[in-house]
């Protein structure tokens, strides 16, 4: 099991500044839906499933978000976006959305190509080094979770809602980070300079084998072929312990398989030699030297030689 994702991606030195972390919202700020946010978003967003103690990102550009005691905001919308847990999202938006994957007993089983595609996806959004609509917020108070949020469902709420928004604030991004999102917002084609994981000390191995532990809480597995699906679909039984029967079955499938090719190369030899000893008996002089041939060495000596001269 590998160790949760450094919250590499916070201002934390804003936040202590309590003075300076209210006095304006930015963009990548993090709010908490709570009290009054939570009746506003009922009321204007109903089918929206922001519930209290749910959380939002800040989309606005924080130069139109900048107000003073004699300045009001340039924008008149904040517009905010949802966000939900990093699990929630695999297993809504990508499991069931997009892959429909086999259901067998509890266990997800999708093809290996598709697996190691989502795996390459989702390792490219922890690492927030190329996701066009969604960016990953590492596990950190009041997170109890990984989240992600979702920059392309934009939620606007009027101006007059500042302070509102404002004292339910609990995180603030680094300015690199608020720039890769104001970059993903304006659909630029260049990238912005943001730092990845590995500058914090973390190995492409060590991004990946998060995500797998992700993917294994969700029960999700990987199969070499339709036809394995199509055995463990016939073969697996209801059982408390599904993760070790899918293994044993996946076991014994590659078995099966592995004896199949064996039994299939076989054949091929066996034809090749039926040929070649068919050449044999037709070369009565070849024949005459086997016979005087003094062991079995020889033997075969002989035979190789004219098989690999033909």
């Amino acid at each position: 099991m590998s160790e949760g994702i450094l919250p590499y991606v916070y201002d934390f030195s804003r936040m202590h500044s309590i003075e300076k972390a209210q006095s304006c919202l930015e963009q990548g700020d993090v709010v908490r839906v709570t009290g009054e946010l939570s009746d506003l978003f009922k009321r204007f967003y109903p089918e929206i499933t922001a519930c209290e103690n749910d959380y939002v990102m800040i989309l606005t550009q924080s130069c139109d978000l900048v107000r003073s005691s004699n300045r009001k905001p340039k924008a008149d919308y904040i517009t905010v976006c949802i966000i939900r847990k990093f699990s929630q999202y695999i297993d809504q938006d990508m499991l069931t959305k997009r892959l429909n994957p086999k259901i067998l007993d509890s266990k997800k089983i999708v093809l290996e190509g598709v697996y190691n595609s989502l795996l390459d996806k989702l390792i490219k959004l922890i690492n927030n080094s190329e996701s066009k609509a969604h960016f990953f917020l590492p596990k950190n108070p009041p997170f109890e979770a990984d989240m992600v949020a979702l920059l392309s469902l934009p939620l606007p709420f009027r101006v007059d809602k500042y302070a509102l928004f404002l004292d339910n604030k609990v995180l603030s991004l680094k300015a690199e980070f608020q720039a890769k999102i104001g970059n993903i917002l304006a659909q630029m084609y260049g990238r912005v300079a943001t730092s990845d994981l590995t500058d914090y000390g973390y190995s492409l191995s060590d991004i990946q084998q998060r995500v797998i532990d992700e993917l294994d809480k969700l029960n999700l597995s990987s199969a070499p072929s339709d036809e394995c699906i199509k055995y463990l679909q016939k073969n697996l039984k209801k059982t408390l312990w599904p993760d070790e029967q899918v293994k044993e079955l996946m076991i014994e499938f590659t078995a099966i398989e592995k004896e199949k090719a064996f039994l299939s190369e076989k054949q091929k030899v066996t034809k090749r030699f039926k040929e070649q000893l068919f050449h044999l008996i037709r070369t009565p002089t070849l024949l005459n030297e086997l016979k005087n041939c003094e062991n079995d060495k020889e033997l075969r000596t002989k035979i190789n030689l004219y098989i690999n001269n033909k």
